[in-house]
């Protein structure tokens, strides 16, 4: 089986596998609740309501110190069965006695079992054809959304699996340590490392473990598919907002084909790793807060009309739970799950909400809106912080990461902020001066006020108490408007000084300085557009435009603290991402606001969506037509293509347990639960100052060498699309250099082709001494794999001279 056939039955596998456990379990165990709201609701709910029960049975089993895939099954299904048994329980009173009725018949020969599994499989067909006609007949009914929506998916599936369908291996170094987190969960240890946000290492281990499926296989194509459903939760917020249903298309398109972002925006979306997979819940925080706040809207004016007909206990009997109280209920749920799998998604996500609850203001401080968020957000925050709370109280430590981000946020913990302190501490000294200069400004331009004054102090019987008065008016009012006209244009000035260090520093963000200057111009007039529109018509909808231009302006400070000596809890690299990921967000918001003015006449017809279509299908002709598409994004050079094939090779066709690798250190965690793994460093050492006593044993059947015939320059990025970054060829020059056989060093760029050279000449003095014995098992034009298989109670011994170990 090729490595590509292979990537795709992975990918489909890993897909299916999670889909089903994210969105189709809890779909059914709901299906009352759900089955009369949108798809996309039904959609977000799934993966909030999914991945928050998944997360948290992981922790729960782990921090009870009962690890064990039995325990993961009961976990998994016995509160779904008794959620589902509560939330349908006429259907299940039914059920049980229909099943009652037609044992009864079969005892007495009134029927067939045939017949009995029919009737009893009945409901389950009828829910089963429920979801597939819902699905098809919308799919008939929005024919071009599902489209548009389909074809936009399908260039990032190309996209973002590029990588695991040409490299094979990793992108980044990153997935080798959380790979290793999660080999150790399956030995039962949860915080090998030290207490670490872990809901993302959950979600794998509970797909390996559950569905028995590799966890390599899984890290290896997982990108692909978080990267889908990070790109659906864009459309969906969108779809929340905007008022026209094709304008959320505009904005995923943004996010999608145009090279608009520089690469660091968009790279990682193809990697395993718990940044980006926290992202699938950052804008689920806003769709329910926004969300909530309509609904309190409704329910207030609801109730106060019942009250008026003193019949408010009829209203309430028709809910167990008010849908404002579930919004902010899922709310709280996705704000818990950006802490639980990583603290930057957490950060980015009370800045989303204070923009929200910015755009709402005052309506967010009135009681009964202020106190039921303020109660969520406890909520979330103890949800997430319980498990860490408690595995620290059982004695754990913090990971080192998790260390650094509470000294981060302490204040007075470090003393880095030195020497901003003391820039910032100028402009409050000066402060009086400059105020002193400005009056003596418009003193001087004003000579005829000093004059005047002079006059008006000096006795004039002549001049009337009313001309005085106008006199006085006059020139205090000349002097306030001088001082007006020359604070504003002290202010502008200030605020263009800000807009052009904005604007220079986010071309590192965006690509080239035009672009930067529209996103910066674009927020800051959304932002004003909505402010205005706002205080002439109280919508929720300027509101929900404004909380994005406002969130928008907050990832810019964010980006931009450096320049603008703001407190920066994150860096540069990582601020570029969630200001890419927010870009469509401010495009979209502001293409729907000229949408909404234009088209409001026409009160939305169904012919004033052209407009929208005509501009994303026009936008991608252009944007093909011109090369303007992004480029392929980077991989990092850690492995190389022949080691991934040979892992999956030998995993496959050899017995558990009965084989080594000697290479280095990469592929211990792909191997650990197949095989055996010994490091190229150890290997060559032990053979080092060779003599005749030297020995080198490898207790197992079958041995496999691997070598790099052009050793990788371990770290070094390329384009994705071109060969691995390398050192060039072995040769007998690196063979003769000192090689360091120990320290974080060891695999490094130089020591690397070192370590290879002399393991390539070893593998052929020792071909030649055992020629029928040691055989190529794989080889390309990078890399060969040498395997010999030995007497388990007559090792071989590979210590040898051969030639550069004396």
């Amino acid at each position: 089986m090729t490595m590509e056939v292979r990537t795709i039955l992975e990918l489909l596998q890993v897909f299916t596998a999670y889909s089903v456990c994210i969105l189709l379990f809890p779909y059914i165990v709901f299906y009352h609740y759900l089955h009369e709201k949108t798809l996309a609701e039904k959609f977000i709910i799934c993966i909030i309501i999914g991945n928050f029960y998944i997360m948290n049975i992981v922790f729960l089993m782990f921090l009870l110190h009962i690890p064990s895939k039995g325990m993961l099954y009961f976990l998994s299904v016995a509160p779904a069965v008794f959620a589902w048994r509560q939330i349908n329980q006429p259907g299940i009173k039914r059920f049980f006695t229909i099943l009652y009725t037609q044992v009864s018949r079969l005892f007495l020969g009134e029927a067939k079992i045939r017949t009995i599994g029919g009737i009893l499989l009945s409901r389950p067909k009828k829910v089963l054809g429920n979801i597939i006609r819902g699905i098809f007949s919308h799919a008939v009914h929005h024919f071009l959304e599902w489209a548009i929506l389909l074809a936009l998916l399908s260039f990032n599936v190309w996209y973002y699996s590029y990588q695991p369908f040409t490299n094979y291996a990793y992108g980044t170094s990153d997935i080798i340590v959380h790979h290793y987190w999660i080999n150790q969960m399956s030995q039962g240890n949860i915080f090998c490392a030290g207490i670490y946000p872990f809901g993302f290492h959950n979600i794998i281990y509970f797909l390996h473990t559950f569905f028995n499926i590799p966890t390599f296989s899984i890290m290896r194509v997982f990108g692909v598919l978080q990267a889908i459903y990070i790109y659906l939760m864009l459309y969906i917020l969108l779809r929340k907002i905007c008022r026209s249903r094709y304008i959320p298309f505009f904005g995923v398109f943004i996010f999608t084909l145009p090279h608009l972002f520089s690469l660091l925006a968009n790279m990682r979306y193809q990697w395993a790793i718990p940044q980006e997979y926290a992202m699938l819940f950052l804008y689920p925080c806003a769709y329910f807060l926004i969300q909530f706040f309509e609904r309190k809207k409704q329910e207030i004016e609801t109730e106060k009309e019942w009250r008026q007909k003193k019949k408010l206990y009829a209203w309430l009997e028709q809910y167990h739970i008010l849908p404002s109280t579930r919004s902010l209920a899922f709310f709280a749920m996705s704000f818990s799950m950006t802490l639980a799998v990583h603290f930057y998604i957490t950060i980015i996500a009370i800045l989303l909400c204070l923009a929200v609850a910015v755009a709402y203001f005052p309506v967010v401080l009135k009681p009964r809106y202020f106190w039921s968020i303020a109660l969520a957000g406890i909520l979330s925050l103890t949800c997430a912080v319980a498990p860490l709370v408690i595995a620290y109280l059982q004695g754990t430590p913090l990971e080192g990461s998790l260390r650094w981000a509470i000294s981060v946020m302490t204040p007075g913990s470090s003393g880095e902020n030195t020497g901003d302190e003391s820039v910032d501490t100028t402009p409050k000294q000066n402060e009086e001066t400059i105020n002193d200069t400005k009056v003596e400004t418009v003193l001087e331009k004003n000579p005829s006020s000093e004059a005047n004054s002079s006059e008006d102090n000096l006795p004039d019987k002549n001049v009337s108490v009313f001309t005085k008065i106008k006199n006085f008016i006059l020139t205090k009012g000349q002097t306030l408007f001088l001082f007006a006209k020359s604070t504003y244009k002290e202010i502008q000035k200030k605020f263009n000084s800000i807009n052009n260090i904005i604007i220079n520093y986010l071309r590192n963000a965006y690509n080239g300085l035009e672009l930067s200057t529209i996103v910066v111009w674009l927020t800051e007039g959304l932002i004003v557009f909505t402010i205005v529109m706002i205080l002439i018509r109280r919508s929720f909808y300027y509101r929900n435009l404004l909380s994005i231009g406002i969130y928008m302006l907050f990832l810019i400070l964010l980006a931009c603290a450096g320049p603008l000596h703001l407190p920066a809890p994150m860096e540069l690299e990582r601020a570029i991402i969630f200001l890419a990921y927010a870009t469509p967000l401010v495009f979209a918001c502001a293409a729907d606001a000229i949408y909404a003015i234009i088209c409001r006449p026409f009160r939305y017809h169904r012919f004033t969506e052209i407009l929208p279509i005509g501009l994303t299908c026009s936008l991608t002709f252009l944007t093909v037509e011109y090369d303007y598409v992004k480029p392929l994004s980077i991989v990092y050079a850690l492995q190389s293509r022949g080691e991934i094939i040979c892992n999956y090779e030998i995993m496959e066709n050899y017995p558990e347990k009965s084989w080594t690798i000697v290479t280095t250190t990469n592929s211990i965690q792909l191997i650990i639960d197949k095989g055996w793994h010994m490091e190229i460093c150890n290997f060559l050492n032990a053979m080092e100052d060779y003599t005749t006593d030297s020995r080198v044993t490898i207790p197992t059947k079958h041995v496999f060498f691997y070598i790099e015939k052009l050793p990788l320059a371990y770290g070094a990025f390329a384009p994705v699309n071109e060969p691995l970054a390398n050192t060039g060829p072995v040769s007998k020059e690196n063979a003769e250099k000192p090689a360091s056989f120990s320290g974080g060093n060891a695999y490094s760029i130089t020591n690397r082709n070192q370590l290879q050279s002399r393991m390539y000449f070893w593998a052929q003095a020792f071909k030649k001494k055992y020629p029928q014995e040691f055989q190529i098992y794989y080889e390309d034009d990078s890399f060969i794999c040498y395997r010999i298989t030995q007497n388990e109670y007559n090792l071989y011994n590979f210590a040898i001279d051969y030639g550069f170990n004396k």
